[in-house]
């Protein structure tokens, strides 16, 4: 009886005590920042565990709205001198730490970094000025790249009154709003019989993603006279019209050894 009693004791003592282990990370993470909390701001700490061998620490770094006047600020230093050391630490075992700088009473993130402690290495975002790569250790930039603002740059997509509303089409490769106008079309085929394919993108194309595509066989009425069969027969493989097609923005035609009249509304 009493092996039993012990037994039972052993394994709610091991139930009891998992929990804390698993959590002790955090807590020695908490306990890093217990001396600048408050001090101009305050971390916020989470984890995420995706398996056995990947483990993210995730710091929300706040701080106050009378600092930093919309940049990162001394606290925020402080931070990252606290997390320098973590590697340090024998509790430290992390993949990566991911760091989200905010300020109170400031719409926005002002900074993302990603430090991988273990390779001495910070990937970061000054959101709306540069993306950078540096040694943590000591703050040398390795790579550094300043972001755009393409905001009043054209679409490649075209005003539809740019376009002829009727002309020619020879074989080839339209893509609905750049070579041709949207609206619902009328082909006319003269010359030739061939395939006239309708992809609901460009991209459906080059993947020769029929799921994603209508086909029509057209020929010429030239064409079709031509032959040596029954034209009623021809007439029902083939078309010389196709009426009604709706093309809209970003969807891609391709003709195949046919010329074609088109008309759009």
């Amino acid at each position: 009886m009493g092996k039993k009693i012990c037994g039972i004791i052993s394994i709610l003592t091991v139930f009891a005590i998992s929990p804390v282990c698993a959590n002790a990370s955090v807590d020695d993470v908490n306990s890093a920042f217990e001396s600048i909390n408050g001090n101009g701001g305050h971390v916020e700490v989470s984890e995420c565990v995706l398996d056995e061998n990947s483990k993210f620490l995730h710091l929300m770094v706040v701080q106050d709205g009378n600092e930093g006047d919309g940049d990162t600020s001394a606290f925020c230093d402080k931070v990252f001198d606290a997390v320098k050391s973590f590697s340090d630490q024998s509790w430290y075992d992390y993949n990566y730490v991911i760091e989200d700088f905010v300020s109170v009473g400031y719409d926005g993130v002002i900074t993302t970094a990603i430090l991988d402690l273990k390779n001495d290495s910070r990937s970061w975002v000054a959101w709306g000025n540069a993306m950078y790569e540096d040694r943590i250790s000591d703050g040398k930039i390795l790579k550094k790249g300043v972001l755009e603002d393409n905001s009043n740059e054209s679409s490649d997509i075209q005003d539809d009154s740019s376009f002829d509303s009727v002309g020619r089409l020879n074989p080839g490769v339209y893509i609905v709003g750049e070579d041709i106008p949207a609206g619902k079309y009328t082909f006319s085929i003269t010359d030739g019989a061939g395939i006239i394919s309708v992809y609901d993108s460009y991209d459906d194309y080059k993947n020769d993603d029929y799921r994603h595509s209508e086909e029509y066989y057209v020929a010429s009425k030239k064409y079709k006279e031509s032959l040596d069969s029954d034209l009623e027969s021809i007439n029902s493989l083939y078309s010389s019209e196709i009426g009604n097609l709706p093309l809209e923005n970003g969807m891609c035609v391709k003709i195949d050894t046919v010329s074609v009249l088109y008309s759009v509304n």
